[in-house]
Parts: structure tokens; sequence; C-alpha cells
């Protein structure tokens, strides 16, 4: 009876909280000059994909002499060897406010909404962002997503404060076709929302851009930029970077996160029938996994009839993985349908150590760039006959990717570079 009488109190305040929602405009008048708030779930020492763009954004800010605050979720349970070394990368840049997991449970039967990173996360991001406001007013709000609670967070805060904000998609929210981006049933209204009354909007592909555009009617005189990922110079592996991987006679590696959306059964698949075909290859050649993997990635890899080719790699620091793929004869990408229009973060790390890459499916973004740069080979899905001739010629195709264009597309291509274009963007705005 205790409990369920907590369990109604408990949705009465998520209600409540909902409330400040509608209710968000302040009365005070707010008055600051380039102090950036920017709203982002992952933030080092996370190990995230994420974590990257906010990271570069914020150094680059700080360089510019912009004050920095970010508000992110909560701290890492167990800070590892690559949390501490991205840790170090923004240490003494601003101040970090930690999102406090909410202390209320609300019935699931009685409180219905739902929405990207979690409505509970979105009620005590606005509520500690009122906060940080009122203690150090910004002057624009930034919210990377996903999770993209932090849109609607910014939304609200910037009307609270009256002042700009921006929208950086690294991903797609309610238009991704993958479950890393969980959506319920208030992101359609709210992705409108926000579209509809941000100052600007960041984009990473104009694949992306032009599908957002079409779906949600983006208007012409909307200020829109295209910001891709990039490459970190400062990264690059040194003389004292040790390779962890043994030496062998041709080496191909997939360096990064094994998910639903990069799941190695097709490329393994075919490697099988090459070595059916060739049998004489499986002794020569090593394929390394390098980096966290799902269940599923796990169980694809077990199935793998070739066990004594395969090297099983746990995550390792972002200088060793560069490494790693400096050193391979060549790197995977898996290049499903549904990542056309995405460029992934690690295709610029691949191609900044020169490696000729392997891309398993063909389209989109990613064989767009790969074959406009020559970086590698674009290989169709289940056709060993591909695959067998591209590592047939990997190692000469190697000798010839150190070349001009490339070393000009990378200089474009650097984090640095690009951030200069996001606070370019945020003083235009904040102006």
């Amino acid at each position: 009876m205790l409990q369920t009488f907590k369990k109604l109190i408990d949705t009465a305040k998520a209600y409540w909280g909902c409330l400040h929602l509608l209710k968000s405009r302040s009365t005070q008048v707010f008055s600051a000059h380039k102090h950036l708030l920017l709203l982002t779930w992952a933030y080092p020492p996370d190990v995230t994909g994420g974590v990257y763009r906010p990271a570069s954004m914020v150094r680059e800010a700080k360089k510019r002499g912009w004050n920095i605050t970010v508000l992110s979720g909560p701290a890492p349970d167990h800070v590892t060897e690559a949390g501490r070394y991205l840790e170090n990368y923004v240490s003494n840049i601003g101040t970090i406010v930690r999102l406090e997991k909410s202390k209320i449970s609300p019935s699931h039967k009685l409180f219905c909404p739902t929405i990207s990173g979690g409505f509970l996360n979105l009620i005590e991001t606005i509520k500690q962002g009122k906060q940080v406001c009122l203690k150090n007013p910004p002057s624009v709000i930034v919210a990377s997503g996903p999770p993209f609670h932090n849109f609607v967070a910014a939304w609200v805060l910037a009307k609270f404060c009256g002042v700009p904000y921006i929208l950086d998609y690294r991903d797609e929210w309610t238009e991704c076709p993958f479950d890393f981006v969980e959506t319920g049933n208030t992101d359609t209204y709210f992705e409108k929302k926000c579209i509809e009354n941000a100052n600007a909007i960041i984009f990473t592909t104009q694949s992306h851009f032009l599908h957002q555009k079409k779906v949600f009617n983006i208007p012409d005189n909307k200020r829109v930029a295209l910001i891709p990922n990039g490459w970190e110079a400062e990264d690059v592996p040194g003389e004292d970077t040790v390779n962890p991987l043994a030496p062998v006679n041709l080496r191909i590696a997939f360096v990064g996160h094994l998910g639903e959306h990069t799941l190695p059964g097709g490329v393994l698949h075919c490697l099988e029938k090459v070595f059916e075909k060739h049998p004489e290859l499986s002794s020569c050649i090593r394929v390394a996994f390098v980096g966290s993997k799902s269940g599923s990635a796990i169980q694809q890899l077990n199935e793998f009839k070739y066990k004594e080719s395969l090297e099983i790699v746990e995550s390792v620091p972002k200088t060793i993985a560069l490494k790693i793929m400096q050193d391979s004869d060549g790197i995977i990408l898996i290049n499903e349908p549904r990542l056309h229009r995405y460029r992934p973060g690690k295709l610029y790390d691949y191609i900044s150590m020169k490696t000729p890459i392997l891309v398993y499916g063909s389209g989109g973004e990613v064989e767009n760039l790969v074959s406009m740069l020559g970086a590698g080979f674009v290989l169709s899905e289940n056709n060993d006959q591909e695959l067998y001739a591209a590592l047939m010629g990997i190692k000469e195709y190697k000798k010839s990717l150190d070349n001009s264009s490339i070393d000009s597309w990378l200089e474009k291509h650097k984090r640095s570079m690009l951030a200069g274009s996001f606070i370019d963007l945020l003083e235009s705005v904040e102006a």
C-alpha cells in the first residue's frame, strides 16, 4: 500500500515536471556575451562515438574566447584508459555539470509520455539547466543529439533565457533507421517544434539534410550548416606507439563498435567463400576485430568457420586503435543500405591513416566519398570474387594512397577546422 502511494506521488511529480515544459518563459532579463551552454549526453570520460564532436566544439570555443558550460549525463561508473585520454583532451576548458539521476519513479501505466533519452531525463535536464541559467546565463544554447531529449531541453531553456539555440544532429531522430535511437509517443511532435523554432540547424551530410528538409518541410530561409565529422590530427600515432598485434603476412582489421548496424556476418560469410575457393589464404590472412561488440556480433564471430584467421581484441586507447589501422593492409567498413545517409565517424580516421578501406556494401555517402578519394575498394555484398581481387591487390594499392588529393581533403576535415566552422556559426547566431 505504501509503495503504491509513493508511485502515485512520483507520478504526480513527473506530470508536474511536464508542466514546466509549457511554462518556460522567464520574466527575468538575461544578459551575457560569448557564453555557450552545451547540452550533450555523452562527454569525456565517456567513451562513445558521440563524445568527439562536442569535445572538439568546446576546445575550439575556448580558443576563440568563449566561456563554456556543459550539461551532460551522469559520469561513468568506471573510467577506462581511453576515457582518461579523452578527459585530458578537454581538461580545464569549462564548467561541467553532470545530470543527477531522477529520484522519482512514476507508474509506467499512469505516466504516459515517452521520448528519446527518457522523459524523466528531459525534466531533470530542464530543471538543472534553469539553475545553470540563473547562476550564469548563456548567450547561446547548443544541443547535440542523440539522445534527443536535449533538443527539447534546448528549446525550453532558450525560451526561458530569451537566447538563440542551435541543434546539432550527429544522427537522425525520428527518421533514424536504427534502434540505437529509441523514440516514443512525443518525439515526432517535439522534433517538428524544435526544428521550427531553432535559430540554426547543423547536419553532418548533404543526404541527411535533404531528407530532413523533405520530411519536415524545412523552409529555404532556415539557417542550416553542413559540418561533417572529422579526424583529430593530434591523435596520429607516434613512433613510440606500440601495436599489440603481432606482424603477419596480410592483416585486415575492423576498428570500432560492432553493433546492430555494423554486424560482421555478411563480410565474414563472404570471406569464408574466399577461403573455400583459395584454402591457402586462410593460413596467411588475419582478420582483427578491435573494439566493443554486441551479443549478436559476438555470435556471428563465433560462427565463423576459420577461427585461426580471427583476432578478437577488446577496446583500446585511440592512439593504439589508430596504430592498428595504420599498420594493417586493409580496414573494413560495413556499409549496409540503412547507412546510406551517413558517414560513420570512423571513416575519417580510416582515411587519415592512409590504409586501403574495404567498404563492404555499395551505395550512399560512404561509397561516394571513398570512390571520389580513391581511398579503397567498394565491394558488392556477397561477392567473394571482388573481395578476393581486393585482398590480392591491397598491399600494392596501399602504396598509392600517400597522395596530394587525400592530403588536401584531410587538411579541410581536421576536427579543429570543422569546429572553427561551428564557432563561426555560433558567433553569427549570437550576434
